[in-house]
């Protein structure tokens, strides 16, 4: 899904909450396991750049900030859920981590992040999860070592269906060796789509996941997981996209330094652990007149209907690619076009915002246009 800057231009603060980060520096690590379940393994040698990874799952009162800001309603608000994020954030529970959120909803929250900031934010791939979660040890099963996660009070075995969600707050699970706090308390969805085989065909450098899927994968275990073989750093699970659970929650990694942040972000000192509150500054929001020049510019030197509309696309269509998603031109002609939705954009419940997006943008500057249709759904 696109977040285009009319969406953006809703946001009504100017203040971002984020847990803080820790640089997990590039390097070969072994990923996986040949020991344990088929998926896996093989296990071998991967190759993962720099990146910065939170010190802890997202927290209700981090995500409510997002909400507030842009009146953004998650995937169980939409279908009218007897349960939403909001059910479980109530009283106390403002350091616990979200749940019930969706992996288009967390892929939203970082989107908005990266909007704010002008960093990237994103859901980390798996390998980088999972280097992360090792903190540095190498052929440990959990990320704090050999010890069983009942030994280091790791949250995990909740017997029942408790009315509230058995979690802690997000500092309160045991830390790793690049002092995270990682594994148990809720699952965490990753960036990539899930496959089962993946390690036999991925490059071992910087791998993605496959290019298109079913389910996206999730890391780290939860509350109620019985059983506490889920928390090994190596264990891999999937779940559908738009699937909301009470023991699903976020993390986030920034491909960029945030230190690197002043002067347009000015870091607010005065809070409390482990939350750091980020003061932005326009222009870190992506300006629509800026869109709308580059449209106008690419427009200037091209004629014919399926041309124009090719290059008005070309500049919308990077935005896109970044989630693996994109447009086609089915048809172009007789003052009609007709656009398929490519990728991960085909499928996103959140398709018939995109494809909005970009009709209307289509209709604001190719006057010859009268219809703009989407096939292939």
């Amino acid at each position: 899904m696109i977040i285009s800057p009319a969406y953006l231009a809703r946001t009504t603060t100017r203040t971002v909450l984020l847990p803080r980060f820790t640089a997990v520096a590039g390097g070969v690590f072994r990923m996986g396991s040949d020991d344990e379940d088929a998926n896996e393994g093989p296990a071998g040698p991967v190759f993962v750049s720099s990146f910065w990874c939170s010190r802890t799952a997202t927290s209700n009162d981090e995500f409510a900030l997002f909400v507030e800001a842009t009146g953004y309603r998650t995937t169980a608000e939409r279908r009218h859920e007897d349960a939403t994020w909001r059910t479980f954030a109530t009283g106390r529970r403002s350091a616990h981590p979200v749940v019930m959120v969706s992996w288009d909803d967390a892929h939203a929250y970082t989107q908005w992040l990266s909007s704010m900031t002008g960093f990237r934010f994103r859901m980390p791939t798996e390998a980088e999860w999972e280097k992360a979660a090792r903190g540095g040890l190498e052929g440990a099963p959990h990320p704090w070592g050999d010890s069983r996660p009942e030994e280091v009070g790791a949250n995990f075995g909740a017997a029942g269906r408790a009315a509230m969600p058995r979690t802690v707050a997000v500092i309160d699970v045991p830390r790793n060796g690049y002092g995270l706090h990682i594994g148990g308390n809720v699952w965490e969805w990753i960036h990539d789509w899930y496959d089962a085989h993946a390690y036999s065909s991925e490059p071992r450098r910087d791998p993605r996941g496959p290019d298109a899927g079913v389910e996206r994968c999730r890391r780290g275990g939860a509350y109620n997981n019985r059983r506490g073989f889920r928390l090994r750093v190596s264990s891999r699970n999937r779940l559908r996209p738009d699937a909301t659970f009470r023991n699903m929650g976020i993390r986030v990694v920034c491909e960029d330094d945030p230190a690197t942040a002043r002067p347009r972000i000015r870091w607010n000192h005065d809070d409390a652990p482990p939350a750091l509150r980020l003061v932005w500054s326009p222009p870190a929001a992506p300006d629509e007149r800026a869109w709308d020049e580059a449209v106008r510019a690419a427009l200037e030197v091209r004629t014919g209907v399926r041309a124009r509309v090719e290059a008005a696309l070309d500049v919308l269509r990077p935005s896109m690619e970044e989630d693996r998603g994109g447009v086609r031109v089915v048809r172009a002609g007789d003052g009609g076009v007709e656009l398929e939705l490519t990728g991960t954009c085909h499928g996103c419940p959140k398709s018939d915002m995109t494809f909005a997006d970009l009709r209307e943008t289509l209709l604001r500057h190719l006057p010859e246009l009268h219809q703009i249709t989407r096939v292939g759904r």
